[in-house]
């Protein structure tokens, strides 16, 4: 089914509060990448040689990061 979750902790030890930060972070870095390929255009672009490839995937994964601090700097100065 589109749209639907189902969250299976096997293996992990963890109670409702755990699951439920693991569900909400899953969220917010799909939310992030989807930005990321619409707002930033970093769609996926066919390389011909693994090495572009690798430097696309890098790029986005920096863009990522710098997104998510950038997002914890602007919660703390919230806090202040």
């Amino acid at each position: 089914m589109t749209g639907c979750y189902i969250i299976e902790f096997d293996g992990i030890e963890g109670n409702e509060e755990l699951i439920w930060r693991t569900y909400t972070t899953l969220t917010q870095v799909e939310s992030a990448f989807c930005s990321m390929k619409t707002d930033l255009g970093t769609r996926p672009v066919y390389h011909q040689g693994a090495e572009r490839t690798k430097a696309h995937l890098f790029l986005s994964i920096l863009a990522y990061h710098l997104l998510a601090n950038i997002e914890h700097r602007l919660l703390l100065a919230e806090m202040v």
